[in-house]
């Protein structure tokens, strides 16, 4: 992936107003990994700078399309507008399946299965912006070749 295609990913779907009225847009989008999509990927949205909120996460069907819950919000269906970074991790556990809900990472055998440069907050080159669009976001991930 392209250093500008990170950095141009800029997409967003949310109102100005978010605070967020009545009716407010959600966020949404669709992720895909090697142009397949991406089944039950956690997608966390976490503010940067001057970016109000305290961010939220969805998690993807099996389409790769997602819905973003806001955390600590009195409408969890809106994210205030800004620059986000965004984290994608999918936890699996040797067999395939998913990580049982509810258990700690380091109580389960489930590992990551996506590259760090998505799924670590330290290190993820994602960015979104949540503006005045109601556009899916589009995060199109890809394995990183040994």
């Amino acid at each position: 992936m392209s250093r500008s295609f990170l950095r141009c990913l800029a997409l967003g779907g949310l109102s100005l107003w978010c605070g967020c009225g009545s009716a407010p847009p959600s966020v949404t989008g669709v992720v895909t990994l090697d142009d397949r999509p991406l089944l039950g990927a956690r997608i966390l949205f976490l503010p940067l700078g001057a970016t109000k909120g305290h961010g939220g996460d969805g998690v993807t069907d099996a389409s790769g399309a997602f819905e973003v819950t806001a955390f600590y919000s009195d409408n969890p269906k809106c994210l205030p507008p800004g620059r986000y970074k965004v984290v994608v991790t999918r936890m699996m556990r040797p067999d395939g399946s998913p990580a049982p809900p509810g258990i700690m990472t380091f109580d389960s055998d489930a590992r990551e299965t996506l590259p760090a440069v998505y799924s670590d907050p330290r290190r993820t080159t994602l960015v979104a912006f949540i503006g005045a669009e109601n556009e899916p976001i589009r995060l199109r991930l890809h394995s990183v070749k040994k």
